[in-house]
Formats: structure tokens, sequence, C-alpha cells
């Protein structure tokens, strides 16, 4: 009798100490997810500031390029976005284009940070 109670002792110790490793476990899990996460965002403002880099060119004259991508893709609000680019670069077509572009992609961004993951 004495045996089987130490036995079973023995058991349940190594089961809890199984169920700590698993939870350590998870935890390193969700260090290595949030860093991948984080990686993933850097990426995509990265890919979203270059795209508007590139489609700002011909409005050289008006905005600073660099700078002004830099800033819409801290913005998070749509409206506020839209009268940013309506502001600074003007309601030409052009501007249009480039701000249903932006806000596609912006969107694309903010998925991917709300998802954790790359689509």
């Amino acid at each position: 009798e004495a045996k089987n109670q130490a036995k079973k002792a023995s058991k349940q110790q190594a089961a809890a100490s199984h169920r700590a490793e698993s939870r350590k476990l998870t935890k390193d899990e969700e260090i290595v997810r949030r860093h991948f996460q984080a990686a993933a965002k850097r990426a995509t403002d990265e890919e979203l500031r270059e795209w508007c880099e590139a489609k700002l060119q011909p409005f050289e004259r008006v905005v600073d390029i660099s700078g002004f991508a830099s800033f819409l893709t801290t913005l998070d609000n749509a409206t506020e976005i839209r009268e940013y680019i309506d502001t600074y670069l003007g309601t030409s077509a052009a501007a249009k284009d480039f701000a249903r572009g932006f806000l596609a992609r912006h969107d694309g961004v903010k998925a991917v940070t709300a998802a954790g993951v790359i689509k």
C-alpha cells in the first residue's frame, strides 16, 4: 500500500513537472511568435513605405517624399489619411489614385499586424 501511494505520488509529481515544462515551452513559443510578428510588421511597413516613395515621385515638388511616406505609414485612421493626402497632394486624379492604393495597402498591413501572419 505504501509503495503504491509512493508510486502514485511520483507519477503525479512527474505529470506536474511535465505540465510546468509544457507551459514554459508555450511561453518560449509565444516569445518566438511575437518576434516573427514584429519582423513581419517591419517588413510590411517597409514595403508600404517603399511603395509610397515610388508612387509619390510625381509629387516631389510638393512634399518631402521620404518624410511624407514615413508619416503616412504611422497613421491608422482612413479619414485622417485621406485628409492629409488631400491637404498635401491635392485632389487631382493622381492624388486620389495614390490615396486609394495607399489605403488598400495600409489595410493589408493592419490585417497582417492583427493576425500576426503574412498573407
